[in-house]
């Protein structure tokens, strides 16, 4: 092999090295972008929906606010009616509602799932019994809480009153069919 032949195998082989480590930074470059794109939109969506169960979370307390508020007033009316009994179990119930409200205040959304997570590790079955019970109230109020459909209902004509007019059921007559004015090419007969 001559000088110049050797030269020249040297250079392709060091521009290949070259255009191979160019290529390999290239991807390594794309690689880090495409995760920090991913990571930032991650971050973002993440953000969101942690934004929208708080507001869903402070919601929630709010209601059971204005829950136990009407479950107070309402053992109070009670007490006047000389019912100590129940007035009791529905102040007492007004209370534990009152608690469960600034407990969801208080704590961020982080909080309650780990809670709920530790609850349902040391009692599995009141959990899933807890979440069963709770499922079925919320498709309960969903049903009775969505608009009910607006059907206006006519009674049906009795065949019984002279001068009914004839709706479903009624007695028709019997006819034979009319004869098409146009025959099935279209053009008239």
């Amino acid at each position: 092999m001559t000088q110049h032949q050797q030269n020249t195998s040297t250079t392709g082989e060091t521009t290949r090295r070259q255009a191979t480590e160019e290529a390999k930074r290239t991807a390594a470059e794309a690689g880090r972008q495409v995760k920090e794109t991913t990571k930032s939109v991650v971050e973002q969506a993440s953000g969101q929906a942690k934004s929208t169960l708080e507001s869903q979370k402070d919601e929630a307390a709010s209601q059971l606010h204005g829950v136990a508020k009407a479950l107070r007033q309402t053992s109070d009316r009670l007490r006047e009616q000389d019912q100590g009994m129940i007035a009791g179990a529905g102040s007492q119930a007004a209370d534990q509602l009152d608690k469960l409200s600034g407990y969801l205040q208080e704590q961020d959304v982080g909080d309650l799932l780990h809670d709920a997570e530790d609850f349902a590790r040391r009692q599995p079955e009141l959990f899933i019994g807890g979440a069963f019970t709770v499922g079925l109230l919320a498709a309960r109020f969903l049903k009775s809480s969505a608009p009910e459909p607006n059907y206006r209902t006519r009674p049906m004509p009795s065949r019984s009153r002279p001068g009914a007019r004839a709706g479903y059921g009624a007695e028709r007559p019997y006819t034979t069919p009319t004869q098409p004015e146009y025959s099935y090419r279209g053009d008239r007969r």
